[in-house]
C-alpha cells in the first residue's frame, strides 16, 4: 500500500513538475513577445520624434542629456564644464526667478 501511494505520489510530482516547466516556458516567451512588442513601439516613437525636426531632435538629445546627469550626479559631484558646451550654454541662458515668480 504505501509503495503504491509513493508510486502514485511520484507521478504526480512528476507531472506537477512539468506544468510548471510549460507554464514557466509559456510566461517566459510571453515575456519575450511583449518586450519585443514595446521595443517596436519606442523605436517607433523614436522615429517620429527624430522626424518631427531639427528641434525636436535637440529636445531630444537635450532631455536624455538631463536624465544621464540626473541619474550620475549627486549633490556632492563637482561638474566641470567647458564653456563651449551645450549644458553650460544652456545654463547660462537660464533665467532667474524674480521677486513676482516665474512668468
Amino acid at each position: 500500500l504505501y509503495k503504491f501511494e509513493y508510486i502514485s505520489r511520484e507521478r504526480e510530482l512528476q507531472q506537477l513538475k512539468q506544468e510548471k516547466s510549460t507554464i514557466e516556458s509559456n510566461a517566459t516567451r510571453q515575456e519575450k513577445e511583449i518586450q519585443g512588442r514595446a521595443d517596436a513601439e519606442a523605436a517607433g516613437i523614436y522615429a517620429e520624434a527624430y522626424s518631427q525636426g531639427q528641434q525636436s531632435e535637440e529636445f531630444y538629445n537635450f532631455t536624455k542629456t538631463m536624465e544621464t546627469y540626473k541619474l550620475t550626479l549627486s549633490q556632492k559631484d563637482t561638474l566641470i564644464l567647458s564653456t563651449k558646451s551645450e549644458f553650460f550654454n544652456f545654463l547660462r541662458e537660464i533665467k532667474p526667478p524674480t521677486e513676482d515668480g516665474p512668468k
